[in-house]
């Protein structure tokens, strides 16, 4: 008669899986971290964005109550700022002719049309190679975009939100200041 053969666990099998749970715990622990610095670098990228504008608005003499004013709506087009608008205003037609608008450069200095509703209120001047180094790490490509700077306690960056998402999804970014996030 023969002998039934007990097989032996192998003490190395418990390990190797424990080894395996390990790394697979250590490879999702670094692509969360690698995304969350992704996410913090575009806020801050943001961020510095939005500094230096109110910087660029109050050494250009814009009204120092209106400078931190929200919403703050930055419209780029062929990666350069091409106009801000500071509040709120929901009219199509003003927005897609805003849209076509060209820089006006200067020596090296771009010089940006300011409206509060549909009216020029002022110009910022800003060093044309800054400006391209702000850009580089918000804007991607050629065509127009729409930069809103705002709160989210604000009902009137929520009305813009909304009207953006709407007309213009596919061009649009909000920076929330009060929580340093970015939507797009």
């Amino acid at each position: 008669m023969k002998k039934a053969r007990i097989r032996k666990k192998s003490k190395a099998r418990p390990l190797i899986i424990s080894l395996i749970a390990i790394i697979a715990v250590i490879a999702v622990i670094w692509i969360l971290l690698s995304l969350h610095n992704t996410a913090n670098t575009t806020n801050n990228a943001y961020k510095a964005f939005w500094q230096a504008l109110v910087e660029a608005e109050l050494s250009s003499n814009i009204q120092e109550s209106l400078v931190y004013v929200v919403p703050h709506i930055v419209i780029v087009n062929n990666n350069t700022v091409t106009a801000i608008e500071i509040g709120e205003i929901v009219n199509k037609t003003f927005w897609d002719s805003i849209l076509s608008l060209q820089a006006k450069k200067s020596a090296g200095v771009v010089q940006i049309p300011v409206y509060t509703g549909q009216t020029v209120i002022g110009y910022v001047n800003i060093n044309e190679s800054r400006l391209n180094e702000l850009l580089k790490s918000i804007v991607s490509g050629s065509g127009p975009h729409i930069i809103m700077f705002g709160l989210t306690t604000c009902p009137h960056c929520h009305n813009m939100y909304t009207f953006f998402k709407q007309n213009y999804a596919g061009i649009f970014t909000v920076y929330w200041l009060d929580t340093n996030k970015v939507e797009y």
